[in-house]
């Protein structure tokens, strides 16, 4: 108990403090130069640019005169940008745009202009970052289009951490028992609600995959009409027609997945984690997006990084979205990000249940 609250001050001040940093940046943006233009960069000037409240601003971008037919200069943010070609980038652009970064791809990393960088660029006191790393670190996602193998060799030791797993399993075990009692009034409800609808089918048991693509039951109660697959699996979608009315309610309150306590005390599900996806979809994303099963190097959650800042997927480009997020937190996960992921959840939970 004396550990729980600990780490809740704790991050109440953290939440402080990065309020106090962030008014402290926000009164000097940060600039940085861009050197190419892709889909993934399009991705990070529109999450910038959405964010009225980060502190990057891009001034320029760099390019090969074949890749200028790929901006679009219908965007609102690019009159703020100046576009150079690769052959006029010198040492009084980067002065005239007081700029703080360099992003470039590996494949701008070429000999002449990595002579530039140390000889004119380094002494001025910029920083040069690979766009990968950046994008993650601002965006909080990983850019799945712009890693290589080299990437998930770099980053999967943080996967193995014996220490993190055990006290996570033991937590996991804990707040099952904690939250039995409750659990199992508003089970009652729902219970006695789904029979009031003419519901002879409770529980809904559904193949999932966990860790390591190992298929496993995953319960949950009842929310949609009897024949909603008769046409073959189905995204769920957010206003879904095959959802009942009682339904709704428990899916806005997300007592729908209640029954998923006994997956994580079985050991199949933690309460923090990548979401577990169906074996048919897996396959078929599997193949149409790069590095997808590397998303079960982990054990799935009730909830997770994806869930709260990408809710529905109804499409690949959506799953796409996702795995980022999964990803990141494949990378990144430990005991104050699953904290984080925890108080976001209970927040959405009981104060926006219908999001």
């Amino acid at each position: 108990m004396v550990l729980m609250l600990d780490a809740i001050i704790l991050y109440l001040f953290f939440l402080l403090w990065r309020n106090i940093a962030h008014r402290i940046l926000s009164s000097d943006s940060i600039k940085f130069v861009l050197f190419g233009f892709n889909s993934q960069i399009k991705e990070l000037l529109d999450g910038l640019y959405r964010n009225k409240s980060n502190v990057f601003q891009c001034v320029m971008i760099a390019l090969e005169p074949a890749d200028k037919q790929k901006l679009d200069i219908t965007q609102s943010y690019m009159k703020h940008i100046d576009i150079v070609d690769f052959s006029n980038i010198n040492r009084e652009i980067f002065e005239r745009h007081n700029v703080d970064y360099v992003i470039t791809a590996r494949e701008h990393m070429q000999k002449t202009w990595a002579d530039f960088f140390f000889r004119e660029v380094f002494p001025m006191g910029i920083k040069i970052e690979q766009f990968q790393y950046f994008f993650e670190k601002v965006m909080q996602k990983v850019p799945v289009q712009s890693i290589d193998t080299v990437w998930f060799l770099e980053n999967l030791e943080s996967t193995r951490q014996r220490f993190y797993d055990v006290l996570k399993r033991v937590t996991d075990i804990l707040m099952v028992f904690i939250l039995i009692i409750p659990s199992a009034v508003i089970s009652f409800f729902v219970i006695l609600a789904l029979i009031i609808e003419n519901r002879t089918k409770i529980f809904y048991i559904q193949n999932r995959v966990k860790k390591n693509g190992v298929i496993f039951k995953m319960y949950k109660f009842a929310s949609m009409v009897p024949d909603a697959e008769k046409h073959g699996p189905q995204w769920s979608t957010k206003g879904d027609s095959r959802v009942t009315k009682v339904g709704k309610v428990i899916r806005d309150l997300h007592f729908d997945e209640i029954p998923q306590l006994i997956n994580i005390l079985k050991g199949d599900m933690s309460f923090i984690g990548p979401r577990p996806e169906r074996p048919e979809f897996v396959d078929k994303l599997g193949q149409e997006i790069p590095f997808y099963y590397q998303r079960f190097l982990v054990k799935p959650g009730l909830s997770g990084w994806a869930q709260l800042n990408y809710p529905y997927g109804e499409t690949v480009e959506d799953a796409l979205h996702k795995l980022q997020y999964d990803l990141y937190y494949i990378k990144h996960r430990s005991v104050f990000l699953d904290l984080e992921i925890f108080l976001r959840s209970f927040r959405l939970l009981f104060f926006q249940p219908n999001k």
